[in-house]
């Protein structure tokens, strides 16, 4: 996924869309991906959480390109 996520940020950097930190989706990947390593198995509120933020991290990446396909920055 960071690898995705790198080339979604320089994508949309060409694009000329600011998300106001750079490399953001990039970051995002690595923090997710930081997450799922503590995973125990043993934690569902947590699995839960996480599976929360997979979720919301897919609909700023929706919500990113739709932006970058329209020509205006994410609102």
């Amino acid at each position: 996924m960071e690898r995705f996520a790198g080339h979604v940020d320089r994508q949309l950097a060409q694009s000329g869309i600011d998300l106001g930190r750079p490399q953001y989706f990039t970051n995002l990947e690595a923090s997710l991906a930081s997450e799922e390593r503590a995973l125990t198995g043993r934690d569902d509120a947590h699995f839960r959480r996480l599976l929360d933020q997979a979720r919301a991290a897919g609909a700023e990446y929706a919500g990113a390109l739709t932006s970058a396909l329209r020509g205006r920055a994410p609102e």
